[in-house]
């Protein structure tokens, strides 16, 4: 799968591009993590996608959630005694949303059955759907909000992804991707109680 959306007016960023800093990088990702949240910009196919994707990750774990590795994290985690507005699948636990996330993301690539981009050899699914439930529920954010989120987060990895040759680092993939669904989640009011992650 390459990026959801397909063409876009910013196309493949070259993140070796020696004109372009690391800021006007991220600037250009913000700006149209920002646009694919507006209204009409998403094509109903790509909102199809997303939600398929986002059916088949809550699927996968719930499906993971007791493998041993699995419980795990959700015990380590749960012993930390973070009470939270956000759930982990399938145990029902409240943890704080940074954390509900993080657990639902070990689920979700609790076995290796998450979409993948074979191109670039990505998970994206299992880094940015909890990220944008969990959130999500924290702000409450509506459904089709959510599913905005998940597809921001979604076409930033996969471009960022698809953009960097020789390899790939999913540390940076994966914070950059939790970050845009987080604040593509997150209403624009400045009074809004996001969690300090």
């Amino acid at each position: 799968m390459g990026p959801v959306a397909g063409e876009t007016d910013i196309g493949v960023l070259d993140l070796r591009d020696p004109e372009r800093s690391g800021e006007a990088a991220s600037l250009l990702l913000a700006s149209f993590a920002r646009h694919l949240m507006e209204p009409g910009a998403v094509p109903d196919s790509v909102h199809q996608r997303v939600r398929q994707l986002v059916v088949d990750q809550i699927g996968i774990q719930i499906g993971c959630a007791d493998l041993p590795w699995s419980t795990a994290v959700h015990d380590y985690l749960a012993r930390l005694g973070s009470k939270g507005t956000a759930t982990v699948m399938a145990h029902g636990t409240r943890m704080h949303p940074e954390l509900a996330a993080f657990v639902n993301a070990a689920f979700g690539h609790g076995q290796d059955f998450d979409d993948t981009c074979m191109l670039v050899q990505t998970h994206a699914g299992a880094v940015v759907i909890p990220v944008a439930l969990a959130v999500g529920e924290h702000v409450g954010a509506s459904g089709a909000e959510v599913l905005a989120a998940a597809t921001a987060g979604l076409e930033v990895i996969l471009r960022v992804a698809h953009s960097a040759t020789g390899g790939r680092s999913m540390t940076t993939l994966d914070r950059t991707a939790g970050s845009v669904a987080l604040s593509t989640t997150q209403p624009s009011s400045p009074s809004s109680q996001a969690p300090p992650c």
